[in-house]
């Protein structure tokens, strides 16, 4: 890679200082009519008083626009929208940040606008980038060095060549391609999987003069919690992963007693809202938080149990369904929580015990359910003991 120190020209062409020329964008691009949430971020050179150096910013909240950590050290940094200044009154650059360490890790920064932009944010992805997916690049930046052309809003495509921890690249500007060039540092690379575009990376780095040079973009996936901590949660996140739901107990083929006991297991990288059990194709119950367990009143026969995870922005997963039996209990039985057959699950309300007496004359053993009791428990022991003396007496 190129010394950062020997590109100070960048200074003269409104990308920034000597140390953040290396970083801007876009090559082989068209102009861009649209993404009103993209617009300059201007700010003085070190002991300046005229907004004479410039980074690419995009609005993802009320009052918050995102960038690169390398544009915000600077004084009068303001979000210049259409000619609208809207000045910064706070600047959180990741603490991870070193450029001494190194130029593009951890390049990431927010900005806080004193006064909100009549704007709507643009949506930051939870999803991680692959290789080989299709990408927009849009940047204030220069189509080639020393053009002198910055300040123009201009969009281009591209494909991400390879995915790192912290960024991913891609590179060249050929036929319909485009690449990043000066001027257009903390610029958004945008994708849309499902036709709506959102914020995956910041332009950080070129390897080389623009065009023919590699771009390394920050990953904004694995920065999501520094985000909203940062932000104080004036962010715009947009959730597209969806939860992991499994039925844990009962296992499928299992013989249960009612009520069933369903234990189930369900995360999201952004939590989990709620997850619902359904029986039969029904909602028998929601929870809203863990522990994810249910306990269900079920009539003998086959049931299909389903989990359904749901997270906070929507998205939702259903288990693989499991099918049970729910056991007949013998005659005269009790579930181990003590309901009988027919209960419902519901503890049964037995009445007035039985005389002893009203067993004991007619020589016949209590039922099990009323053994609990002490006088049928007194007349099951003399029942007992009348049977031992007729055998006796009869041998």
């Amino acid at each position: 890679m190129r010394s950062l120190a020997v590109l100070a020209l960048g200074v003269l062409l409104g990308c920034g200082p000597a140390t953040e020329s290396h970083r801007c964008a876009i090559t082989n691009g068209q102009l861009d009519t649209g993404h009103p949430a993209i617009a300059a971020l201007r700010f003085a050179l070190t002991g300046g008083t005229v907004r004479d150096g410039g980074c690419t910013a995009t609005l993802v909240g009320t009052q918050t626009v995102i960038t690169g950590a390398h544009c915000i050290p600077y004084d009068l940094t303001a979000f210049v929208v259409d000619g609208t200044v809207y000045d910064a009154d706070k600047k959180t650059p990741h603490p991870g940040y070193d450029a001494q360490v190194s130029a593009y890790l951890n390049d990431i920064a927010l900005v806080h606008l004193a006064t909100a932009p009549p704007l709507t944010p643009m949506a930051i992805s939870t999803s991680p980038p692959a290789a080989k997916t299709p990408i927009t690049i849009v940047g204030l930046g220069e189509t080639t060095k020393g053009a002198k052309d910055n300040n123009i809003k201009r969009i281009a495509t591209n494909t991400i060549d390879e995915v790192k921890p912290l960024y991913f690249s891609f590179s060249g500007a050929s036929g319909t391609e485009g690449n990043a060039c000066y001027g257009d540092s903390g610029g958004p690379v945008l994708i849309s999987p499902t036709g709506t575009e959102v914020l995956h990376g910041l332009m950080s780095y070129i390897t080389g003069d623009c065009g023919p040079s590699t771009t390394y973009a920050t990953r904004l996936d694995v920065f999501l919690q520094w985000l909203k901590t940062a932000s104080g949660g004036d962010i715009q996140i947009l959730d597209t992963v969806k939860p992991t739901v499994k039925i844990d107990e009962p296992q499928g083929g299992a013989a249960v007693a009612s009520p069933v006991k369903v234990k189930v297991t369900a995360s999201d990288d952004q939590g989990v809202a709620s997850v619902e059990l359904q029986v039969d194709g029904a909602a028998q119950g929601s929870l809203t938080q863990p522990p994810w367990d249910f306990s269900l009143p079920l009539g003998a026969g086959s049931h299909q149990l389903v989990a359904v995870a749901k997270d906070g922005a929507g998205n939702q997963t259903s288990s693989a369904a499991v099918s049970v039996t729910v056991l007949v209990p013998e005659a005269g039985a009790a579930f181990p929580d003590g309901t009988g057959p027919g209960d419902g699950g519901a503890q049964r309300d037995r009445g007035p015990s039985r005389p002893a007496s009203s067993d004991c004359s007619m020589g016949r053993a209590p039922v099990a359910d009323n053994v609990a009791d002490g006088t049928s428990l007194v007349c099951a022991i003399g029942w007992l003991v009348l049977l031992a003396v007729r055998r006796r007496s009869e041998t």
